[in-house]
């Protein structure tokens, strides 16, 4: 069984999987968008309370998920710190959707 798995995968492109990998992020920030972050951000922290045994590997769960839900923003932010004029055009083109 091992054996069949490796060689279907040493047939695959690395081209289909990278674009395997960005189609699944971009369908996941879709689904985000659609039913809405505070919403999203909300059911994940219901599920950590129900699954957490301890108050802090509850803390922890939390901690990383406010970090992966503000990292983009901070990304962004300090890009634009760093580069403003580079995302000046970038920044226009978003408002005028």
């Amino acid at each position: 069984m091992l054996r069949a798995n490796r060689q279907f995968t040493r047939g695959l492109h690395p081209g289909v999987l990278v674009t395997a990998w960005i189609a699944k992020k971009l369908s996941l920030v879709g689904i985000a968008q659609v039913y809405g972050y505070p919403r999203l951000y909300r059911r994940i922290m219901e599920v950590n309370r129900n699954v957490a045994q301890s108050q802090e590997e509850y803390d922890t769960v939390r901690d990383a998920v406010q970090l992966v839900f503000r990292l983009p923003t901070e990304a962004a932010k300090r890009i634009e710190q760093n580069t403003g004029r580079f995302l000046l055009p970038l920044r226009v083109v978003l408002n005028s959707t």
